[in-house]
């Protein structure tokens, strides 16, 4: 089982203001690894994981979650229940002499749709300062985005040590770059652009490849089982498609602010990504 030095983490922050966030995201976690309900049902992804279970140097102020049971209004308001009732407990237990709180929460895109996204906005500031009047009125300056994602299934799941504090149920590494490409495939469907696919998924590639054909064949498996689940069907030339290319370029640069070093060049990122995509093990014909 992998083990997650949380403290460390938070001690590595570059400056108060991203050690503050640092403190913050880990309470959030140990709130859920506390709850019973929560830890058995919500799995960590996105950029949060990549840096903690990965080493990624990517910055990002949002949580990713999901569930794969399908969003009820009970199982949503259970979920903001559980945080707001934990959050006052793990601030104590940690000791940070941060204080956070839910602020906000919100279902997205609504109740009745197939795939929803609860929002939730944790707030947070040090004990005592001016900005903690704020946090208590709701009014928080600095927050924490959290994106709770329902029905979205797991199909390998990784189980992490986070210290002293229990474990937490997150992504394993096959299901996390086939989400990722599941992501970069349908942003033409959604109409949007994502920047940081090209950089996880070429990060990733680079990092823990070469794979192994059983890897890269689960990766495939999944990849397809999560496009599927979304209404179309990946190919092997579907990374050839222009509009993916151009969506994911659109504000790729941006990122220069939110990693560590040099920027890799896009180009070259995407090539990789898009060649590795392309040599998986897909049916001839």
């Amino acid at each position: 089982m992998y083990s997650a030095d949380f403290r460390a983490w938070v001690k590595a922050a570059d400056g108060p203001r991203e050690r503050m966030l640092r403190q913050a995201i880990h309470t959030v976690i140990v709130a859920i690894a506390h709850d019973r309900t929560l830890h058995d049902s919500t799995y960590l992804k996105g950029g949060i994981l990549l840096a903690l279970r990965y080493a990624s140097t990517r910055h990002t102020t949002d949580l990713d979650f999901s569930n794969s049971a399908p969003f009820t209004e009970p199982g949503g308001r259970a979920v903001v229940d559980a945080l707001r009732s934990t959050l006052p407990l793990v601030v104590e237990e940690l000791g940070y002499d941060l204080d956070c709180r839910l602020q906000s929460h919100d279902v997205q895109p609504s109740p009745n749709h197939t795939y929803v996204n609860l929002e939730m906005r944790i707030g947070y500031a040090m004990k005592g300062s001016p900005a903690h009047r704020h946090l208590e009125r709701g009014q928080a300056a600095d927050a924490l985005s959290i994106d709770y994602n329902f029905l979205e299934s797991v199909p390998e799941k990784e189980l992490i040590e986070i210290g002293d504090d229990g474990t937490l149920r997150v992504y394993g590494l096959t299901t996390l770059i086939a989400e990722k490409y599941r992501a970069m495939l349908q942003q033409a469907l959604r109409n949007r652009t994502r920047r940081q696919d090209v950089y996880d998924l070429n990060y990733l590639i680079e990092r823990f490849g070469p794979f192994s054909g059983t890897d890269t064949a689960r990766i495939l498996e999944v990849l397809v089982a999560k496009c599927q689940e979304r209404g179309f069907t990946p190919t092997r030339i579907s990374m050839a498609n222009d509009d993916v290319h151009r969506r994911a370029r659109a504000e790729y640069a941006h990122l220069a602010t939110e990693v560590e070093g040099m920027l890799p060049d896009f180009d070259e990122s995407f090539g990789r990504v898009r060649n590795f995509y392309e040599q998986l093990p897909w049916p001839a014909g």
